[in-house]
This record gives C-alpha cells, structure tokens and sequence, in this order.
C-alpha cells in the first residue's frame, strides 16, 4: 500500500550532472522537501510514519535503510547478495544484488533470473534529503527502460509516483497517495492508482484504497481499508489489519518480517509471507573506489514526467466518466429491451449498416464462397441476445456483394459458441469476449477459437441449399500430454492423437478410422457440446 499528504508543490526541472555520475538538485528548478529526523519526531506519530505508501505491501528488498543494516562501523558497506529459495531447483538461488556507494546508499542493483541467463539493471537516485526521487529500470532485453519517478512532501512522505517506459514512449502506471489528519488519533490515507484500460487504452483510475489509520495505543496501529474498483466494482472490497508503529513504520502484526542474526548482530536472514531471503555483505577495501552510476538520466524524461503529474487525473477521470457514461447508455438499453434481435437489414452499402444496436462486429473476412457466384463476406457478431442458461448468443452472418451493394444471404446463432460478458459493460468487446475469428478458406466458412490450453475450428459449407458442418478440428494441451481430434465429413475420416509433452512417450496413441457420422446442420449445432462430445473436455 502507498501514501501521504500532498503539502505544498513539488516539482520543477530535474538537472542531473553525470560529472562523476554524481547529481546536484538545482535550486531554481526542484526544490526538495522534508524534515529532519528530530522534526519528524516531533510531529504526531500517525504522520511521522516513514512506510505510509508501502506498509501493506513491505519487502525489505526495498527498504533500503533495513536492507542495509550492518553492526560494522568502521568498514564501508559495497554489495549485498539476496539469495531466495527455488522450489523448481531445489536449492537457494542468487535473486538480487545491490551495490552501494560511501554514503551506503544503493547506487544500482542487479536482478537475475533463475537459470542466471538473464539479468536486468535499477539505477537509484537520490535528492539533497536523501530521498528516493528516481529508480531507472534497463530490462534484460537491454531495450525496456523505465523510470519510477517521486514527488514528496515536508513528512517525507511520497505524494505521486510515475512509472514511465521511455522506448514504449508509455506511461505505465501513476500513483497518488494523500494522507489527513481528522482526528486526534484517526489519520485517513487515500491512495489512487491509474493505469490504461484493458479495452480501450486510455487513462483511467484503476482502483482506491480509502485507509482510516487509528492509533489505538503508543505503538498499536488499527488500519480499515475500503477498496474500490472502479472498473469492475463487483471487486470491491473491505477489510481490517493490525499493525505496530516500531522506528516510524508500520509493521503487521498478522505479516511481520522475522529476521535472523549472526554472531555480530546482523540479519542474515528475513522472511516473511511471500519471500524469505538470505543475505550476504560485502565491504570497500582501504583504497578502492567508490562504485558510481554508469547511467545518464534523460533530462526531457524527467520534464515529462513531473508535468504528467499535473494532467494525468484529470485526464483519466474525464475518461472513466466518459467510459461510464455510455455503459450505463447501453446498460438502459438493455433492460428497455431497445437492442436488436436480428439482423432485420436485408440489403446496404456498407457493412456496418447491417450492425444492430448493441450488436458487435468481432471479426470480418471477404473471399469466395462455393455455390456463389459473386465476392462475399463472412462476419462474426457477439450480441446482447441470451440463451436458456444466461449465455450470450453470437452470430455468423454471410453478406454477398452485388451490384455495388452487400445483400445478406445468412445469419445463424449456432454457428459460433456462445461467450460470457466478463466486461459486464454491455459492449461485448472485452478481451475475454472476443476469442474466436472468422474467415473464408478453400469456398468454406471457418470459425476458429483460441483458449487458453487450446485451438478448434469448424468449416461450414454451402450444399444443395443448406449450410452443413463439413469439417471440425480441436487440439488441447495440459502439462503432460497434448490432444488433437478432427473430423471431416467430406472423407468421412477421423483422426485423434493423443501425444505426451514428457520424456515417457509410452502412452502415446494415433487414430484414423472411417466413420459414417449424420449430416450437422449450420442452424442445429451446440459447438459447446459438440466439442465436448468429441474430447470429454468442457471448454467453457
């Protein structure tokens, strides 16, 4: 979880001199903001908490002051190994390592994957207070580069945090936290974060979390979180912790991090629900240099991101609005019943004119179909139309060009599986939604879809006056083995296979046998079933 209070204005131009690869804060550009040690002591201990915008989440990977403890005080603190546990190996496995300069900041870390393949680099900056201003990603690609840039006010609390991908040319995520007293012992902390939506790709507020910290004692902390998400609010949720105010942080009582000692009285080790790493130190011999930077910030980069701090809500609640505005437009058609049946439209000059409200076009393809003599075009529709059980209905609709118009030639709501509206927003174009495509292949209407473990598709033909099933394929895969079956009522061969993904290929099993199966007729097929019936697996 993250906060604070938005006190004052932060922000101005960041200039950085890699003279060094030291950096100074330019007093006429970015002021930093903060207070001391005994200035905080002297503030109400509900504001003087350090971790206000990370104590739910805590990892004392990222808390650098803790990460870097050590009993030494006469030898300067250079790297520190994290070492994790891999179940995969069986063994414990270098995870992160942190370089350190005199002052005993971290100055860079290194990331690492399990196999110890690949590795990606974070580079961290520091204001003349000695806060985190700015975290620079470089992806094991060697092409992702992300900046997490930090706004904070006097508390020493971070106000906003952006985390922005300069080869993506993206901002990824942005993050506010505001913290106010409203009583003697009840500090409220509201934290926003806004990111793109998953459909259309603008800035929207992702969720809140509304925190009402009561301080019960001296070193007890009550926190009540209402969460609330704004682009599916059947997510939303409530919930109570207790926490204890050690050092100005809150540390939970439920989830603390237990740590073990050494002889000396460091921690070697600290674990708590989520990762348990073990520790090893390094230190600067007399004489050796000091580790620097060897990274320059972009100067344009940071001007990006402090003046996206000043748009990006706005600009992403003007979208949510705009966004729900027209969901609760079609959600009112909808239950008025104002959405189409059918598709009523028997000629037009376009295409989208044969669209009916609510209706939506998921996939459209153009091509020769047997048995007609002009250029045509298959379309698949998801609509607002149910079934018996609460399913969505789709439809194929077949369109042949005439004369400089397109007349409908076929619509079936059997042809193509039935879906969920997982959006529950009425417009049916979700990414759950729209798993299937249609095309024309060879003079014949295919249907494909794509899951999550597997393929299928289904050939429909134009014979002696009916749309018939002529060919069907389906391939599922779990961790161990690999299924595929098909039919083709044309040959009238079936085919199934049945391969192992391991080493042990003893159960492997291959099928073809001729089989006389009845016509299937484009209008009476349940593909749900049909499928099933074939594989024994319920896709749905």
């Amino acid at each position: 979880m993250k906060t604070t209070t938005k006190i004052g204005l932060i922000g101005g131009i960041v200039l950085i001199l890699a003279i060094g690869m030291a950096f100074l804060y330019s007093k006429g550009f970015f002021e930093a903001s903060g207070k001391s040690n005994q200035e905080l002591e002297d503030l109400h201990p509900l504001l003087s908490i350090q971790n206000l915008h990370s104590f739910y989440n805590r990892d004392v990977s990222k808390e650098f002051d803790k990460l870097a403890e050590h009993a030494s005080s006469d030898q300067n603190l250079k790297s520190i190994k994290l070492y994790q546990y891999s179940t995969g190996y069986g063994k414990m496995l270098l995870d992160k390592e942190f370089f350190f300069d005199f002052k005993g900041k971290p100055v860079r870390s290194v990331a690492y994957s399990a196999d110890g393949a690949d590795f990606s680099h974070t580079y961290y900056f520091y204001n003349d207070l000695g806060q985190n201003y700015l975290d620079v990603y470089i992806g094991s690609n060697k092409y992702d580069t992300v900046y997490t840039f930090r706004n904070y006010n006097e508390q020493n609390h971070v106000i906003d945090q952006a985390e922005y991908n300069t080869k993506g040319n993206g901002l990824i995520k942005y993050t506010t936290w505001n913290a106010k007293l409203i009583s003697d012992n009840v500090l409220r902390l509201e934290e926003i974060i806004y990111d793109d939506d998953l459909v259309s790709s603008d800035i929207v507020p992702s969720y809140k979390q509304d925190m009402h910290l009561t301080l019960i004692s001296p070193n007890e902390v009550e926190v009540r979180t209402a969460r609330t998400v704004y682009q599916d609010t059947v997510h939303n949720s409530h919930y109570e912790d207790d926490f204890k105010l050690e050092n100005r942080l809150l540390v939970s009582v439920e989830n603390p991090i237990r740590y073990e000692l050494d002889k000396d009285g460091d921690w070697f080790t600290a674990a708590a629900k989520g990762y348990s790493y073990r520790r090893e130190l390094s230190y600067y011999k007399e004489g050796e240099p000091e580790l620097i930077r060897d990274f320059k910030v972009s100067k344009a980069v940071l001007e990006k991101l402090n003046a996206l701090a000043q748009t990006v809500p706005a600009k992403a609640w003007k979208n949510h609005n705009k966004k729900h505005s027209a969901i609760s437009h079609r959600a009112g058609l909808f239950k008025a019943g104002k959405y189409g049946q059918r598709i009523d439209i028997r000629e037009a000059k376009a295409i989208d004119d044969f669209t009916p409200v609510l209706w939506h076009l998921v996939s459209l393809d153009s091509g020769d179909v047997a048995g007609f003599e002009n250029k045509c075009f298959v379309a698949g529709y998801n609509t607002p139309l149910q079934d018996k059980d609460g399913f969505n209905l789709r439809c194929l609709a077949i369109y042949e060009r005439v004369n400089g118009s397109y007349i409908l030639r076929k619509q079936s709501f059997n042809a193509i599986e039935t879906f969920n509206d997982y959006e529950d927003d009425f417009a049916y174009d979700g990414f759950n939604e729209t798993n299937f495509s249609v095309s024309l292949e060879g003079g014949e209407v295919v249907v494909h879809y794509s899951y999550m473990r597997g393929e299928a598709s289904y050939a429909y033909a134009y014979q002696d006056g009916n749309w018939v099933l002529v060919n069907y394929e389906s391939s599922h895969r779990t961790c161990c083995q690999a299924e595929f079956y098909s039919y083709d009522y044309r040959t009238q061969m079936y085919h199934a296979s049945i391969m192992s993904t391991t080493e042990d290929a003893t159960g492997d099993t291959t099928i073809n046998v001729l089989q006389n199966r009845p016509m299937v007729y484009m209008d009476s097929m349940d593909v749900q079933q049909y499928d099933y019936a074939e594989t024994g697996l319920l896709i749905k």
